[in-house]
């Protein structure tokens, strides 16, 4: 069996960083969602051996139309 992995709620859509002085930064609802995602990550992979070999990954996507 292949380990499957979910990540629940609305993904946000990937911004361009914003510049501000000298530095640049990501909004915060982005910066929010990839905290979350890599708590989430983290706590379904525990227990899990590292990988190792050749990785095949399927992506499913399921997430509401944009309003624009």
């Amino acid at each position: 069996m292949h380990p499957a992995i979910t990540i629940p709620g609305d993904i946000p859509s990937h911004p361009r960083p914003r510049i501000s002085n000298k530095r640049a930064y990501y909004p915060p609802k982005y910066k929010k969602f990839q905290h979350m995602a890599e708590f989430i990550l983290r706590h379904q992979w525990q227990g899990k051996k590292p990988l190792d070999n050749a990785l095949q990954v399927e992506i499913l996507f399921l997430c509401t139309k944009p309003k624009s």
